[in-house]
């Protein structure tokens, strides 16, 4: 007897295949089911939760995650199967079942394959059904078949159904498939054939075309131009019009004055119709050019150095929309790539607020994802920090954000193996996800917040300078986004240098609320505020 067969698969990041699908059908001459097999594999890779795969199509996730593993379903398989002939509908399918029982059971599979999609193929007479899926070719002959699709039980009664359907007889599948013949019907589209054996391209019907030669089949004269194919009688009028449209294509796209062919000794203008009956083109735009090849002018079109130029109209450059839709003029692309965090993470961390059946924990979990100034995370109780796409963060809690890669290991993490963060990865600029957008604010309201505050300050040139009991600090008033330079006095009690603080925001007053949230928690001795 035969066995139709069909597997699903997955592959992780380093293109490992897994299987997670197995399904079988044992058919009678008549290809009726007799016997059936059906079972769910585990997958190899912890990951396979985040393959976004076909495979998983007809089963739940939790089937998968439950089901046996890989080597217990391949030893029962193989043990169902016995002698008979196992078919498969298209090779990679046979050929990863044979990898899975060489890398998993160690062992080379000896039942004898047959790759059905070959046979109904010759059957039909059409090369192209080798490429096509048992559903596709099942509803051009009307025979039903399961709905779902890329599900291995489904697969194989599609395949049996059309078998069934098209009566393939069983004796066939003793020898090797038939061909298809190459002169069969192509599809109704094409125009023009092209006799491989003499040469010539023909139209379509033209009964210059012998009998019994290989054919290749086009619905256009693009690729037979730049091939260089001599044209029958019947095709040769479409071919110079194709020249003729192609070259004059060409010309349109280019600045090119005069044109000549790489072989001829003549040079024409670009309006000239001798130009445009040349095979391949080349062109110049000063007269000074050509005639220092050595070729003289068209009799026909006369060029001479009066010509003018041909100058194109210049292409008005697409208005690109910017990296965030707060619309700040004058912002560099690192602060667009802030900005675009900022977005992102305001949008998250919204969908968790709205979301009433996290807990406590999660919340602050997601809160410390969604950080704009945070480039890598670490779980409480492990000793490795990850990238925020990391899947090995996926169940644990109590998590820790840092912007850069130093901080990470400063802290004494060192780098996942699986998602390798680099110092490329650092977040070097970010805006706080409290910044806001102020339109009405002025610097009045910035001395107000500093003398509430007690804060000495100075205001001149757009730059506002202010001191705490624990820094100094410029606030750029002027720009957009505004950004910051700071002095820390405790590391530095007599420090005069101000670096650039890794922060910027969308408006002042919210650079004034960071400065002394900032100073306020280090002058509590708890350490920067991020």
């Amino acid at each position: 007897m035969y066995v139709i067969a069909d597997i699903e698969w997955v592959e992780n990041r380093v293109m490992r295949r897994s299987i997670v699908q197995i399904s079988a059908v044992r058919a009678d001459s008549e290809w009726n089911e007799v016997e059936q097999y059906t079972s769910y594999i585990q997958p190899l890779d912890e990951t396979f939760h985040l393959w976004g795969h076909v495979a998983y199509m007809g089963g739940k996730a939790a089937e998968f995650l439950c089901a046996r593993p890989c080597r217990t379903v391949l030893q029962e398989f193989n043990e169902w199967v016995g002698e008979d002939t196992l078919c498969w509908w298209f090779a990679p399918s046979q050929r990863v079942y044979e990898e899975a029982n060489r890398a998993i059971l160690y062992t080379d599979v000896q039942k004898k394959s047959l790759i059905l999609s070959k046979y109904v193929a010759g059957f039909l007479d059409c090369q192209s059904i080798e490429k096509t899926n048992p559903y596709r070719l099942a509803k051009e002959k009307n025979i039903s078949v399961p709905t779902v699709a890329h599900c291995a039980r489904n697969d194989v009664i599609a395949i049996l159904n059309l078998f069934k359907g098209i009566a393939f007889p069983q004796f066939l599948l003793l020898s090797s498939p038939p061909k298809p013949t190459k002169t069969s019907t192509p599809q109704a589209s094409f125009t023009y054939q092209y006799d491989n054996e003499n040469g010539l391209l023909h139209k379509r019907g033209c009964p210059l075309v012998p009998d019994g030669v290989e054919l290749s089949y086009y619905s256009s004269l693009s690729y037979a131009i730049r091939k260089g194919y001599r044209a029958c009688p019947c095709a040769q009028r479409d071919m110079r019009l194709a020249k003729r449209i192609r070259v004059i294509d060409e010309i349109s796209r280019t600045q090119y004055t005069y044109i000549h062919t790489e072989t001829g000794s003549v040079f024409h203008r670009h309006d000239c119709r001798l130009a445009h009956s040349a095979n391949h083109i080349m062109g110049a735009i000063k007269y000074e050019t050509v005639i220092a090849k050595g070729l003289r002018p068209c009799k026909v079109c006369r060029p001479s150095p009066n010509d003018q130029y041909r100058i194109l109209p210049t292409k008005k450059k697409s208005q690109k929309e910017p990296a965030s839709s707060i619309t700040i003029w004058g912002v560099k692309r690192e602060e667009q790539t802030a900005l675009k965090r900022l977005q992102e993470a305001q949008r998250e961390r919204y969908s968790g607020i709205l979301n009433t059946n996290m807990t406590e924990q999660e919340r602050r979990d997601l809160y410390t994802f969604t950080h704009p100034g945070y480039g890598f995370f670490a779980a409480k109780g492990y000793q490795n920090f990850h990238l925020r796409n990391c899947p090995r963060l996926r169940g644990v809690s109590d998590i820790k954000g840092f912007d850069t890669f130093l901080h990470a290991k400063r802290a004494g993490y060192t780098p996942c193996r699986y998602c390798r963060p680099t110092q490329k990865q650092s977040v070097t600029l970010s805006i706080p996800i409290t910044s806001k957008i102020r339109r009405e604010e002025s610097v009045e309201d910035l001395t107000a917040f500093c003398e509430q505050c007690r804060y000495p300050y100075q205001y001149a040139e757009g730059k506002l300078w202010l001191e705490t009991p624990v820094g100094k600090w410029i606030v750029h008033t002027e720009e957009r986004p505004v950004t910051l330079a700071h002095v820390n006095l405790v590391r530095t009690p007599q420090g005069e240098d101000y670096h650039k603080q890794p922060r910027v925001f969308l408006s002042m007053l919210d650079a004034l609320y960071y400065i002394h949230r900032h100073d306020t928690s280090l002058q509590a001795g708890k350490g920067d505020v991020v």
